[in-house]
């Protein structure tokens, strides 16, 4: 089995243990053509940083980490990277970290990058899940760190003399430019979290909407569906309706010369035929009397004892009629 099969094979597993996401698909398809265009991240799977999950009511979610290859100056570089998958994705734009090594750290004010690791571009604050992928999103963040790679070597004593990962040349800052320094990283740090508390409020609002959307959508398209199937119903009685009216019409047509009495033809051919059809009409005579009698007692136009007087009377006189014609039918199907 060769390299991308593993992990192909990796990322159903990691998938099958989540199961999470409400597009699965589009989920597997984006994260192996990543995986296919840069080699350097791998699938995984766990508890995303608080700052996820304060966007997602789940424990579990999946992840690339590994490097993201890019150039400066004429020369590679790998830079630490982690990108998280919101269980919406893809109609919320993952979450990118730069996660450096214990000899990195990220550089002071980068413009794309705050100071827990966070990456911000317009790519992903624009993110729209029908034009928007991981694998443009990893190519555009990696042309921005061409430019300004977000990570430095971390100064030590034996690298105080080095120039910094983006070559900047400056000489390390003294004790007074240190304690500034401090003091800059701490209302940065401060004005961070204010930014991310609005961004979680903003992210929590849109998951809810686009879960309403999604509900909405569903509900859509079984309405859609039952609409679609009401007609094809309604389409096949009309078809029905249409074919007796032609029967009926040919009928007409070929009948329509004969002198043939109309009573003649609805008759009964005998005595106790003729009896069976005024059994059964006065059956269904009964039936609506005991039905305007219920609306009369509902409306208070009868008394009660009045109304179960009457029923009772029409009861027995219905059950003899229902008894005749039982009867009447037992005799005729013996013939």
């Amino acid at each position: 089995m060769n390299y991308f099969q593993n992990q192909l094979a990796l990322l159903d597993q990691h998938l099958a243990r989540i199961n999470c996401y409400k597009d699965i698909n589009r989920v597997k398809s984006d994260v192996l053509n990543t995986l296919q265009s840069i080699p350097s991240l791998q699938p995984n799977y766990g508890i995303p940083p608080s700052r996820i999950q304060n966007e997602s009511s789940l424990s579990m979610l999946l992840n690339l980490s590994g490097t993201l290859p890019i150039f400066f100056k004429g020369n590679q570089y790998n830079i630490p990277v982690t990108i998280w998958l919101l269980d919406v994705y893809p109609y919320m734009s993952p979450i990118f970290f730069v996660t450096p090594t214990i000899e990195m750290v990220i550089k002071e004010k980068h413009k794309h990058v705050d100071s827990i690791g966070i990456v911000y571009h317009p790519y992903i604050s624009s993110w729209n899940a029908q034009n928007c992928n991981i694998v443009e999103l990893c190519r555009v963040i990696a042309t921005t760190f061409g430019e300004d790679p977000p990570v430095r070597q971390k100064l030590t004593q034996s690298t105080q003399n080095r120039p910094d990962f983006n070559y900047n040349n400056q000489t390390p800052p003294q004790t007074n430019q240190l304690k500034n320094q401090n003091e800059e990283e701490k209302k940065k740090k401060q004005l961070t979290e204010k930014i991310q508390q609005r961004l979680q409020e903003f992210y929590t609002t849109t998951i809810k909407k686009i879960d309403r959307l999604i509900k909405e959508r569903l509900s859509i398209e079984e309405d859609k569906k039952r609409a679609n199937q009401g007609l094809e119903n309604a389409t096949f009685e009309l078809d029905s309706i249409e074919q007796q009216l032609i029967e009926t019409f040919d009928w007409l047509e070929k009948n329509n010369n004969t002198n043939d009495d109309i009573d003649s033809q609805t008759d009964a051919p005998d005595p106790i035929s003729r009896q069976l059809f005024d059994l059964v009409a006065e059956d269904a005579t009964i039936e609506d009397i005991i039905y305007y009698l219920d609306k009369a007692l509902q409306r208070s136009v009868i008394d009660l004892p009045i109304y179960l007087k009457q029923v009772r009377n029409l009861s027995t006189q219905q059950f003899l009629k229902r008894a005749t014609i039982k009867k009447i039918h037992q005799n005729q199907t013996r013939r």
